[in-house]
């Protein structure tokens, strides 16, 4: 796309005033009739026309605008799913986060269950140490004891059944 401000020699921040100046000097160097010269004069001042009647029109203006700074993003990679305004793409780039955080929660409920084994592998085998015999011969003093089975048990419940305290008699039911 031509960039009808390096044309006229001035900056995009230009006022109106500043472009019509720009325009009548770069039109008097380089007007046709003052100057029978080479073709490429001609097209100079023709490019230069072009230019003032763009920029010269505030419409014009405010359009070339937009269209130059699509351009400059386009050929800056902007202009790609990640920096769309189609609502597809946006569709598209909120599905993406949603993947990446799903991910990131994912591992870390992964890691925390690693954790949670590797303690449950070093917890156990210590609570089986704890209820195994104490080598005095006593009983271990201890909420669980261990059945005829080696099973764990409450010290409450024999043979499932249970100890019911909140009657006026306790009993064994």
């Amino acid at each position: 796309m031509v960039n009808y401000y390096d044309i006229l020699k001035v900056s995009p921040e230009a006022t109106h005033a500043e472009i019509k100046s720009a325009y009548r000097r770069l039109a008097r160097k380089l007007h046709p009739d003052s100057h029978q010269g080479p073709e490429e004069t001609a097209l100079k001042f023709a490019a230069i026309a072009e230019a003032y009647e763009v920029l010269g029109n505030n419409r014009e203006r405010v359009r070339y605008d937009k269209r130059m700074l699509e351009v400059t993003a386009s050929m800056n990679g902007s202009d790609s799913v990640l920096g769309s305004t189609n609502r597809h793409a946006q569709r598209w780039r909120q599905m993406v986060c949603e993947k990446r955080y799903n991910d990131i929660i994912d591992r870390m409920m992964a890691e925390e269950r690693r954790e949670a084994e590797a303690f449950q592998k070093v917890i156990y085998p210590l609570g089986a140490f704890c209820f195994g015999n104490t080598g005095d011969g006593s009983a271990p003093q201890n909420i669980c004891r261990v059945n005829r089975h080696g099973q764990a048990r409450d010290r409450d419940t024999v043979h499932h059944r249970h100890y019911q305290s909140d009657t006026a008699h306790p009993r064994w039911v």
